[in-house]
């Protein structure tokens, strides 16, 4: 599931912008967790984003922890073939004494999480460009720099 690597790199790397470091935001990641995740990237970005690129971003990462937590269950569950229903690929896991069927895994189910992770990584993806390229503007000062170095190249190239 390459696509919940891509996934899970752009939440790291939009929570970097919030941190001093790469480290720091894989850190806040880690920490966070799956299940708390959309909370605490609420809590980093509330006031920091305008609206609809904050609501984008908890969508996005909200959807993350759904497809998140049934990865996991995936990874780490029983797979059984329910051979009374066609043979397919269940997940299940007992708990407190009972049999509890957490998800049918086929390809096409697959597919959607690979589709979803992939929607997801190019939301956030938006999300940090967007702020990124608020951040990156130049001051006005820097503007009027550039300005004048251009005049001057203009008027060392008219000398010529």
């Amino acid at each position: 599931m390459l696509a919940y690597g891509r996934a899970a790199v752009a939440v790291v790397t939009l929570a970097q912008l919030e941190h001093e470091n790469e480290a720091a935001a894989v850190d806040f990641v880690d920490r966070s967790g799956t299940k708390d995740l959309p909370k605490q990237m609420r809590r980093l970005f509330r006031g920091r984003l305008e609206e609809d690129r904050f609501l984008q971003m908890d969508a996005a990462v909200t959807r993350f922890k759904e497809i998140s937590e049934k990865r996991h269950h995936l990874i780490h569950g029983e797979w059984w073939f329910d051979v009374f229903d066609g043979g397919h690929l269940v997940v299940r896991k007992v708990r407190r004494g009972k049999i509890e069927h957490l998800l049918d895994v086929t390809p096409s189910v697959l597919e959607d999480w690979t589709q979803s992770l992939e929607d997801i990584a190019d939301e956030l993806d938006e999300v940090w460009y967007s702020v990124d390229a608020v951040r990156s503007k130049p001051t006005d000062e820097e503007l009027i720099q550039l300005q004048n170095w251009l005049d001057q190249e203009d008027a060392d190239n008219d000398s010529l």
